[in-house]
């Protein structure tokens, strides 16, 4: 299930010249991004992609002002909130 940030650090409101790119695309304010991965614990999984593929995502992380990791743990939290959607609507 995915775990949304946490809502009291949501309370926090930033000023315009704080955001950055994936602040823009995310409307997470920087020191959020930092206090949720500092409580989030992580596990390196090896997922292994062809050149061309991570050449896109590398280009796309530059555009967008971040890394590939942070790239595709938000393509992945996007699919399994998708995911809870669809099963959602499916019930429904």
């Amino acid at each position: 299930m995915h775990v949304p940030i946490v809502p009291a650090v949501r309370r926090c409101c930033w000023a315009l010249s704080d955001l950055t790119p994936w602040v823009l695309a995310t409307g997470i304010s920087s020191h959020e991004h930092m206090w949720y991965h500092m409580v989030m614990a992580r596990r390196e999984v090896l997922v292994q992609l062809d050149d061309d593929l991570v050449e896109q995502l590398d280009t796309l992380a530059n555009r967008l002002g971040t890394n590939r990791s942070e790239l595709i743990r938000r393509a992945a939290r996007a699919a399994i909130t998708a995911e809870d959607l669809a099963s959602a609507d499916r019930a429904l």
